[in-house]
């Protein structure tokens, strides 16, 4: 067999772009455009697990996916829908904490990376980058306050959130997670081989 030829035998291999490189400090940021799509699609992919819930013949509790009531009150299908949510958590921070991507940011080509183009780690890429900002939600939930302090300390937590997102705007292209996490976000597409060169007409 021709060495250079391809293994038949040879399980299929996505293409999740490179692997993170030291090389990262010097590559372009990614596109707001970019960064949004990616957020759509990781929505998306949660909508999808959180869907099976209406699956079930019983009736299904309403409420955000992350809700879990929304889960723990809709029957065997709701557990299924609540464990499906989990596996898809827990595969997106494995794959940041291991590639910088979730699965929206391998679909657009875009990498978590520190300031200086290193990898992020789990505590950079994951608590430092997204649960500082989601932490007061749990906090507000768990203290078991009036409805109208809920609801006011709620409006807060979304005006946090806005200034967060606003924050892309900036030359830096920089959310307030990534500052609180030292990350920013950069394009791959500039990573893709070029093709090959055309081979020369023969005289």
């Amino acid at each position: 067999m021709d060495p250079g030829a391809a293994n038949p035998y040879l399980p299929p291999r996505a293409d999740l772009g490179p692997a993170p490189s030291p090389d990262d400090a010097g590559a372009p940021l990614a596109t707001r455009w970019q960064r949004l799509l990616g957020v759509v699609v990781d929505g998306l992919i949660y909508y999808l697990a959180s869907s099976i819930i209406s699956l079930g013949p019983g009736e299904v509790v309403t409420g955000r996916f992350s809700d879990i009531l929304k889960y723990t009150r809709s029957g065997l299908w709701g557990y299924a829908a609540g464990g499906a949510v989990l596996a898809v958590v827990g595969l997106q921070w494995y794959l940041v904490s291991k590639r910088g991507q979730t699965l929206g940011k391998m679909v657009v080509r875009s990498r978590i990376v520190r300031l200086d183009g290193r990898p992020v780690d789990f505590l950079h890429g994951i608590v430092l980058r997204n649960w500082i900002l989601g932490a007061p939600v749990l906090l507000v939930a768990s203290l078991g306050l009036s409805a109208r302090t809920t609801v006011a300390l709620g409006q807060l937590v979304m005006v946090l959130w806005a200034v967060d997102g606003l924050l892309i705007l900036g030359l830096a292209r920089r959310c307030l997670h990534d500052r609180l996490a030292n990350t920013k976000v950069i394009d791959l597409a500039p990573y893709v081989d070029p093709p090959p060169p055309a081979a020369a007409p023969s005289s």
